[in-house]
C-alpha cells in the first residue's frame, strides 16, 4: 500500500548525509518497493545511492513543468524507472528540449475532490477576484497585482465595486508584498491558507497569470467550484481551460487582455454561471481525484510486479 507516515527530513536533521541515512533506513525498514519523487532537489541526488543499496526499488520522479528539474531528470536518468508527467504540452516542451524522460513515461493528469454543490452567487454588489497560488515569479503574483490596481482604478466610484484576494506564500512574498503597498484597501494579502477551498468560495473570478506553468491545482480547485477561471496560455493550462467556453486564455504577460476578460465577467453574472458551470463539468470529466488515484495506483502495481 501507499504510506501515510510523513516525516520532515528536512528539520529532523542537520545534514544531507544524515538525511540520506535516515531515507536508507526507512527503505529497509518498510521494505519500500516503490520511491515516488516530488520535486526535491536534494533526493536527485541520493538516488545512485539509493539504487546501489536499494537496486529493487523502483523509482518514480514527477515534472510538474518544462522548467523545474527536467535537468535532474536526465542526469539521473539511469536511476529512474518511470517519469510523469501532467500534462501532454509539459511532456512536449520537455521532449523538444532534452529529449524523452527518463523511464517509462506516463501521463497522469492532476485530480480533486470535487464538492457536491457548485459555489452559490454572491450576494451584494461587489465583485471578488482572486489569485491562489505559491508566491514566485514564475506563477505571475506580481503581474496579478497590476490587473488589480488598473482595474480599481477603472472602477473607482462605481459599481460593482472589486475586492482581490492574493492568497499564497513563496520567494516572492517580500517582493508582492512591496508591490500591493497602498493598495491594501482592495488587495487582501492572507498569505499561505491551508484550507484554499473555503477562501476560494469567497471570489467570483479566479486569475492566474502564470508565465510558466504545468497544471496548477488551484485552477482545478476553482473550477471544482464552479468559479470562471481566467488563466494565461502556457504549460498545460490549455488542456485544462477551452478558450470562452469553460473559462478564457490570455497571452502571458498581457495586463491588458487579462482585463479585459476580467471586465467581460465582471460585467455578466451569468456569463459568470455559465462558464463556471461547464468548468465543473470538465473537472468531473476528466480531474476527479479518483481518476487520479486510479492511475497512480496501476502504475505502482506495474512497476512492483516488474522489480
Amino acid at each position: 500500500g501507499v504510506t501515510d507516515r510523513v516525516y520532515p527530513v528536512a528539520t529532523l536533521f542537520r545534514s544531507n548525509e544524515e538525511r540520506l541515512a535516515f531515507v536508507q533506513y526507512l527503505i529497509q525498514r518498510y521494505r519500500v518497493r516503490v520511491l515516488v519523487l516530488g520535486g526535491s532537489e536534494a533526493v536527485y541526488h541520493w538516488l545512485p545511492a539509493i539504487k546501489a543499496a536499494h537496486p529493487d526499488v523502483a523509482i518514480v520522479d514527477h515534472l510538474f513543468n518544462s522548467d523545474s528539474h527536467i535537468y535532474n531528470n536526465r542526469h539521473y536518468a539511469q536511476a529512474i524507472d518511470a517519469t510523469v508527467v501532467q500534462s501532454e504540452k509539459v511532456l512536449e516542451d520537455i521532449q523538444r528540449q532534452l529529449g524523452d524522460p527518463a523511464g517509462d513515461v506516463r501521463r497522469i493528469s492532476l485530480g480533486v475532490e470535487i464538492p457536491e454543490e457548485q459555489a452559490l452567487p454572491k450576494s451584494g454588489e461587489g465583485i471578488t477576484i482572486g489569485y491562489f497560488g505559491r508566491l514566485s515569479i514564475e506563477k505571475g503574483p506580481d503581474l496579478f497585482v497590476q490587473i488589480a490596481k488598473r482595474l480599481a482604478a477603472r472602477h473607482a466610484g462605481v459599481q460593482p465595486s472589486l475586492r482581490f484576494i492574493l492568497a499564497g506564500d513563496g520567494p516572492a512574498r517580500e517582493t508582492v508584498h512591496n508591490l500591493v503597498r497602498g493598495a491594501e484597501s482592495f488587495i487582501e494579502m492572507p498569505g499561505f491558507v491551508k484550507e484554499v477551498r473555503s477562501l476560494m468560495s469567497r471570489a467570483d473570478i479566479v486569475v492566474l497569470p502564470s508565465r510558466i506553468d504545468g497544471m496548477p491545482a488551484a485552477v482545478l480547485e476553482a473550477q471544482a467550484l464552479g468559479l470562471p477561471v481566467v488563466a494565461s496560455r502556457v504549460g498545460g493550462l490549455p488542456e485544462m481551460i477551452v478558450d470562452e467556453e469553460n473559462g478564457y486564455l490570455c497571452a502571458a504577460g498581457d495586463i491588458e487582455m487579462f482585463c479585459a476578460r476580467i471586465e467581460e465577467l465582471i460585467r455578466d453574472a451569468e456569463l459568470r454561471r455559465r462558464i463556471g458551470s461547464a468548468a465543473r463539468r470538465s473537472v468531473e470529466k476528466k480531474h476527479s481525484i479518483g481518476l487520479m488515484k486510479a492511475r497512480y495506483l496501476e502504475l505502482l502495481d506495474e512497476l512492483d510486479r516488474e522489480k
